[in-house]
């Protein structure tokens, strides 16, 4: 859990083994409002590729900045300085609270061909709204002998293909016709 304020921020690493608070003195609000309010992630319908391609270099300097401010620190702490292996990558549920609820912690991090330092390296990352109801999630009771039996069913949920004033998106049925039929449970368009 990452909170961010004008006092201070912390983020809250609750594992199976306890709580911990820890510090992070460079991710500031004013920095992370300033992020925030450049709409590096905003898309604007009246903006097109040249517009959205000239955003990159900033994102990716955002990005980096979240890295080295907050979720580096978090990561090294939680994996103790050791990254995993990219084959048995751990999970990791965020939840961003105020402010920090619109930061991309899961692509945080130097994208450069090549390097680790970001978070696709350490973990395969998450979101959740509060601790409660991840808590709930993982509470629920699993699956009965007979359910698991059962043949796994799969519900398809597609964006229509024609979207007013807008393009025409060409590979909707395309990638819907990936799922054999026989798996097909529901499809609702």
């Amino acid at each position: 859990m990452v909170n961010i304020t004008d006092m201070r921020s912390d983020a809250i690493i609750v594992t199976t083994s306890g709580v911990e608070s820890i510090a992070l003195p460079g991710l500031t609000l004013s920095e992370t409002v300033a992020w925030i309010q450049q709409g590096l992630t905003e898309y604007k319908k009246d903006e097109n590729s040249q517009v959205r391609g000239k955003k990159n270099p900033p994102y990716r300097e955002f990005l980096q900045w979240l890295w080295s401010t907050c979720v580096r620190t978090i990561v090294e702490i939680i994996y103790h300085n050791q990254m995993p292996t990219l084959d048995n990558l751990p999970r990791i549920w965020w939840i961003g609270v105020g402010t920090a609820s619109s930061l991309p912690f899961h692509a945080a991090g130097d994208h450069s061909i090549g390097s680790t330092e970001n978070m696709f390296s350490w973990a395969i990352s998450s979101y959740t709204p509060t601790i409660k109801a991840r808590a709930h999630a993982r509470g629920r009771p699993s699956k009965t002998s007979e359910d698991r039996k059962a043949k796994p069913q799969l519900l398809v949920v597609a964006m229509m293909p024609t979207t007013p004033e807008e393009p025409d998106l060409e590979n909707v049925k395309k990638e819907i016709s990936v799922v054999p039929a026989s798996d097909k449970v529901d499809l609702f368009q």
